[in-house]
């Protein structure tokens, strides 16, 4: 914080996968985004990083909303998970825009970034 106040650093970020760390960071300190492992298996409890009910990673969506702190999305796929019908836990595969549009649908998005993998549907793991 004090290089932030003598212009050194310019913005702060955290990344997360656990919303009550989020939030209690968010408590102590004023960041300007987060990066969050938003999808749909994750915000409905599936999936190794599906931290949190479904309420808590709505409150962090809105309280990121209302606070100004932009979201940048990683884990848009699960892992790959949501693009293979074979383990996807919804029993059918998703289309890489359906995982898009979901994440960019969240309160307080700005962006999402999947990451790459060298298998997996799509070639995508994120």
């Amino acid at each position: 914080m004090e290089m932030k106040e003598q212009g050194v650093v310019r913005h702060l970020g955290l990344s997360s996968h656990t919303p009550k760390a989020i939030n209690r960071v968010l408590d102590e300190v004023a960041v300007d985004m987060l990066m969050f492992s938003v999808n749909p298996a994750y915000d409905y409890q599936q999936g190794e990083f599906g931290i949190g009910s479904v309420d808590e990673r709505a409150g962090v969506y809105r309280r990121c909303e209302a606070g100004n702190i932009g979201i940048s999305v990683m884990k848009p796929f699960a892992g790959g998970q949501l693009l293979d019908g074979a383990i996807s836990p919804f029993g059918q595969a998703l289309t890489i825009y359906q995982c898009m549009q979901y994440a960019l649908d969240r309160p307080g998005v700005l962006t999402v970034l999947p990451g790459m993998g060298l298998g997996g549907a799509a070639g995508d793991s994120s």
